[in-house]
Parts: C-alpha cells; structure tokens; sequence
C-alpha cells in the first residue's frame, strides 16, 4: 500500500516537474490545432473539409515533426537524473521498487504528451464547431491519427530512454538516440553500396529483402514504412469531390456512401508486429534500468560490456564506407586505396571511441589489441564484397528447386503491361516481376546459366556500351551503323518451390554471338510473349474501344470496336512472330494504339500513370497488319500538310552534310520528300534511318487560315530519297 501511495506521488511530482515542457507542447498543440484550424477554414467546401482530414490525421508531417521532438525531449527529461550520481542516488534510496520508479518516471512523459495532445484535439474541434463545421466527419481520421501519432511517440521515447539508460552523458544520449534509430539504416544503406559497387548481377530489389529486416531494427525505418503503408485513399473514401457549397447543399454528404477515412489503417499484422517491437524495446529498458548502477552516472557508458560492442559495431560500417569513399574518388578504383581507406577509417574510429569512452585523448592507442581486431574486421568484410566470397554472382538454383522465373528484358521496358486486377501497379517492371513466371526452363533456363557462368570482368562488369553493327544499305550507299549505342540488362526473379525470391540483374553483351542465341530463344517464344505483352490478355479485348495510329505527323483515330478487335487478333499473330533480330535492327514504321475504355478499367484515385493508350509499333513486316491500316486509316500525308511545311531541315547520318529546303524556291522537292516521311516515335531506332528531318509547317484553322508554325521531327523512309538529294546543295560544315 505504502509503495503504490509513493508511486502516485511520485508519478505526480515527476509531472510537476515537466512544468516546462508541458508549457511548450500547450503552445505547440495550441498554434497547430485551434489556431490553424481557425485560420484554414476559408470556406465550407468539402475539399477544405478533406485538407483537414489530412493536416490532422495519420500522416501529417507537421505532426510527426512535433511528435518526435517531444518524444526526445520528454525521455531526456523525465530521465535526467541518470545523468547525476547524486541525483540517482536519491531516487534509489527511496523505499520503492526499480520497476516502480521507471513507469512513475516512464509514465510522467507518456501522460503528458497523451494530454496535451488530446486538449488540443478537442480546443479544435470546438473552434470547427463555433465556425459550423460538421465535425463528424473529421472525427475518424483525427482520432484514428492520434492512436498512430501515440503509437510513433511510444516507440521513440521508449528508444531514447534505452539509449539514455545505456549512456551516463547528456551528449552521448543525444548521440545514442541516433545511433539506435539509425544504424540499421545506415547498414542497409552500406549493403546497398557495396552491392552495386563490387556485384556484377546487384539487383537493387535484393536490398528490399535487407530492409524487411532492417525495418524491425530501426525504429524510423518501421514508422517511415506504416506511412508509407496508410499514405494512400481507400477507394470509398466519401471525399472524392470538391466544389460542393455545403450551405447550398447540406445534405450532400449524408448521401454518400462509403468511408470519412483519408488513410488506409495499418494492416492488423503491421500493427501487432508494431507493438510487439515496442514491448520488446520496453522490456529491455526495464532490465537495464535494474541493473544499472547508481556510479554509472558521468561515464560515456553505462555498462562496461557495451563498451566493445558498441566498438565494434561501429568500426565495421564506418571503416568499410571511408574505403569505399576513397576507392569512389579515385579515377583508377584501385584496389590500394580500397584497403588504405579501409585500415585508416577502422583506426581513426577505433581511436576516437576510446577517446570517447576514456574522456582522455591519450587513450587514444590505449587497446592496441582493438584497434588490430577492428581493422581485420573491417578489411574482413570489404574482401567478402570486393571478391564475392558468398558467391552472389554465381548463384543458379537447381532448376527442379524454381517454381518460376519473372524477367524482364531491358529493351522490353516500354510494354504497356497492367492489369484490370492490379491498379496498384503503375509501372510495367512492377508487374512483371512481381506478378508473371516464366515456366519453360527448358529454353529459359541455358540462357541463365550461360550468364552465371559468363560474368563480365569487373572492367566491363559496369554499365558501358556495347555497338553491335549492321550493314545498312541506301542506293549504291553502304555504311556500317551502330544501331545499338546501350547496354541491355535482364532483370531476373527466382521464384522457388520453398517460397524465397531471390533477384539478380544480368548484363546482356549483345556481341556475343552465343548470348544473342539464346536471348533469342526466349524473346521468340510464344509464352513470353503473352506472359510480357498486354494484347495477349482477354481484358485488353474487352476494354478496346477503337484505335489511334501515329507516324505520320498527326494522330489519327478509328473508333470502330468491332472492326478494331478484329485488327488486334491480325496484329497479335503478326507480333507473335516478331523475332529479336527485328526488334534490333528493323525500324518501326509506325506506332499504333489500342484505345481503352478508361470506365472498364479499374484504376487508384491517385494513379498518375493512368493509361488509357496501350502503344506497340509495327515494323515492315506486318504487312497483313499494314494492309489492314492502308484500308481502314488514313495513312498519307493530307495535301494541306504538305502545303503548310515552310522548311525542311535535312541531316545526312552518313555523310555528315545537312541541307536546307525553303518553300520559296524547293516547293516541288519539298513535296518529293513528304512522300517518304516518317515522324519519330518511341520505338525507333534513331541512328537506323540516313536522313534525319526538322520540319516548320503551318496547318489550317476551322476557318481554313493558316495558323502559327509548329515543328515536326522525322525520318526520311526510302532509298529513292538518296537520288532527290544528289543535285541539292548542301550547307557549309
């Protein structure tokens, strides 16, 4: 009985004594609530209604911000006397257990941020109120907000007091509140670094796998990833309109069916894992606390056996990242100055720790044999990346393990590839390779082994360029063309029978006759084609609702459905025999959409990325694809167009000459060459065709007046321009 009194008492007196940081968190909750709230309230429109969902609920930076300060501040507070030997002594000589006097000290923070935090709630919602607004529909996010904003205090006060605890110094607090919060990440960041320095094959959605780990073990990694994961509107969210007066229409929202929520609330298996890591964190600051010493007071740490953990922990990062600094810095990337940073980084931070925990700079070289294990341990760690001593790049499942591979080709990444089922997924890489598997791995399967057992040297293991060329004829002209000018890389998930996905990205040296084979192998197969390309999915067919074709200067659309799903079936057989030595090498000719019908296709209420347009080219040898386009869509250059180009500026790839064509004197030339043109689109290969094309050409308005000019860039198409251009003289160099 007499131990709960003192506790109250306690519990009251340690809450007095935060007199100061209650005034100051009065005065943050005060400008942040009533005050801007008043100040926001411009109108009463439900957009302004939805702003302040946001500004008051889950993810509100503002409140974040406020949040972590007072959780630093409080912790540091509320423990201070940890930091005083006479202080501690007096507080562990009271008649009162040490669990006790850490929730009466624990709880002192807790209640105050709770209160404060909930006072400025309610002076808002009176303001809302007083003002007419319907508060109700503010009440789910606003509450729902400050479980998660108290959620997010509790995990940062209870971190700080632990590195309070383990720290005998204010400065040293401060520093271990970092050190807790941010080692993980800076870990994941290192490996992050060193895999794409020093691994062949680094994917960087291998470091995903390191930050489901890292996440559990850096408190701001776990919030920054519940923000990312409420950081999005339910799709019944009510307030999907603006511009509704409520004055004139009081009832309008009465009649909307669906959530007030602004966020999407936390998975329940987030938010278990969530309190599970607070409870742990709290569990052991309770232990230390016991055990803590009241002499420990004044020292850099608390607890002697920390002292090399602590050490170590810290040299191995710090030694491996200064080495990598001074390999990245230099233009040779030598080896020596890889280990030379190295060795300085481990004894520089060797020496500043003791110096640290000895408060003496002569005790700088004072644990000779640290500063040895931490340099061994760091040049330890930098050979097992710089050599590849896991076998990262080497790694191959057996094939009886995989259940499917998804890849994606780099010279691939423009497939406009989504699914009706999957809005989410906004990117085509997304889906591919988190969604498709490749089962043939009686064609897939030599292509990844010949890359595992082909990785390039370390020179040549980086992005470069690799020229394949082509012999390219124009008339009686030949030249060597170097159509690919980039690199291509495979990007690779192992999806195996036990559940595990592993992800590599493979440098693709097209030079390599072999490589080139079996690339070919797969991209000529009928399951990567409809596994990759969306024309291939019944949902495309249903959404269809006509065509659109460009390539000649203007966008033409045919909006026959019927007539448009019987295009696609022709274009479909077409592209499934599309080999990968045509996509290299041959031009697009055009570039054809299949229109969607945006109300069959479910999309988030945020997608930017929102397609309505699927475009595919369509190379010469389509021709049942460009008969059926010669039929059907204008493919021609109207008259007027021809009319209204003003100048034509020519560039010739071969020779290097240019030529400059005015309407005033090359009229009938100008409208030779039009016959020939082609307007650029996104699957050319620009340095396959000779002449390069600059346009200025006017177009007729409604009224039938010339409007202003506009510029167009193209190609000229046909060995015959070669013969117009012989006569004409071109531009000085």
């Amino acid at each position: 009985m007499t131990s709960s009194r003192l506790f109250c008492n306690l519990l009251r007196e340690n809450i007095k004594r935060q007199l100061w940081s209650i005034v100051l968190l009065l005065l943050a909750w005060f400008f942040c609530f009533p005050v801007l709230s008043a100040m926001d309230m411009v109108d009463k429109t439900i957009s302004t209604l939805y702003d302040l969902n946001q500004i008051y609920g889950a993810t509100s930076p503002m409140l974040t911000l406020i949040t972590v300060i007072a959780a630093i501040v409080l912790a540091m507070s509320c423990f201070k006397h940890l930091h005083s030997s006479r202080m501690t002594d007096c507080y562990h000589a009271l008649p009162v257990k040490r669990e006790l006097l850490f929730a009466s000290q624990y709880l002192a923070g807790v209640v105050i941020y709770l209160a404060t935090y909930l006072l400025g709630i309610l002076a808002m919602l009176l303001v809302l109120m007083w003002k007419g607004i319907l508060v109700k529909y503010l009440l789910a996010n606003v509450f729902y907000g400050y479980l998660m904003f108290a959620l997010m205090f509790l995990l940062i006060y209870t971190i700080t007091v632990l590195a309070v605890e383990l720290t005998g110094k204010l400065i040293i607090s401060v520093l271990g509140t970092l050190y807790l919060n941010f080692y993980a990440l800076i870990v994941y960041g290192l490996f992050m670094s060193l895999g794409e320095l020093f691994f062949s094959t680094y994917s960087s959605r291998s470091a995903e796998n390191v930050f489901h780990v890292t996440q559990w073990l850096a408190p701001f990694s776990r919030l920054y990833k519940n923000f990312e994961l409420m950081d999005q509107r339910p799709k019944d969210c009510i307030f999907r309109m603006s511009d509704h007066i409520w004055n004139d229409q009081p009832q309008l929202l009465s009649r909307l069916e669906g959530t007030t929520m602004v966020v999407t609330p936390l998975p329940a298996g987030v938010l278990l894992g969530t309190l599970a890591m607070l409870a742990v964190l709290l569990v052991i600051s309770v232990v230390l606390f016991k055990k803590r010493r009241s002499e420990s007071a004044g020292s850099a740490m608390a607890f002697s056996i920390s002292r090399p953990i602590v050490k170590f922990l810290t040299v191995l990062p710090a030694g491996t990242g200064i080495g990598i600094f001074f390999y990245m810095i230099n233009s040779e990337r030598s080896l020596g100055w890889l280990f030379f940073g190295t060795v300085c980084g481990a004894l520089i931070v060797c020496c500043a720790m003791e110096v640290i925990y000895q408060a003496d700079i002569r005790a700088m070289f004072r644990k000779k044999w640290d500063l040895l294990v931490g340099v061994v341990l760091s040049l330890l760690l930098t050979c097992f990346f710089r050599f590849d001593w896991g076998g990262y790049d080497r790694y191959l499942p057996e094939k009886e393990d995989l259940k499917g591979v998804s890849i994606l080709f780099s010279f691939e990444d423009w497939a406009s590839r989504w699914d009706l089922s999957s809005p989410k997924l906004d990117y085509n890489w997304d889906y591919q390779l988190t969604e498709e598997c490749y089962y043939d791995m009686d064609v897939l399967y030599p292509l990844l082994e010949y890359l595992t057992e082909h990785i390039p040297e370390e020179e040549v293991a980086k992005p470069g360029y690799y020229a394949v060329t082509s012999e390219v004829a124009y008339g009686s002209y030949k030249y060597d063309s170097v159509y690919v000018s980039s690199w291509y890389t495979l990007d690779v998930t192992y999806r195996l029978k036990n559940g595990k996905e592993v992800h590599r990205d493979y440098t693709l040296d097209l030079s390599d006759s072999k490589l080139r084979e079996l690339v070919s192998a797969v991209y000529e197969s009928e399951e990567y084609k409809e596994m990759l390309y969306a024309i291939y999915h019944e949902e495309v067919m249903d959404c269809l609702a006509g065509l659109s074709m460009q390539g000649y200067f203007d966008s033409v659309k045919y909006t026959d459905t019927k007539a448009s799903r019987e295009f696609l079936e022709i274009y479909k057989e077409e592209f499934k025999g599309l080999t990968f030595d045509e996509v290299l090498e041959n031009q697009s000719v055009y570039c054809i959409g299949f229109l969607i019908d945006p109300d069959k296709r479910i999309t988030s209420e945020d997608d930017y990325y929102h397609m309505e347009t699927l475009e595919y080219p369509v190379y010469a040898s389509f021709t049942k694809t460009i008969a059926w386009l010669e039929e059907h869509m204008q493919l021609e250059l109207e008259q007027d167009f021809i009319d209204g180009i003003q100048r034509m500026y020519i560039y010739d790839n071969v020779t290097g000459n240019s030529y400059e064509l005015k309407r005033s004197k090359d009229a009938e030339l100008i409208a030779a060459l039009s016959k020939y043109l082609v307007e650029e689109n996104q699957f050319m290969i620009y340095d396959g065709y000779r002449y390069y094309v600059e346009l200025m050409a006017m177009q007729k308005d409604e009224e039938e007046k010339w409007e202003d000019s506009r510029y167009y860039y193209g190609y000229l198409a046909s060995e015959d321009a070669v013969a117009l251009l012989q006569n004409v003289e071109p531009n000085e160099k």
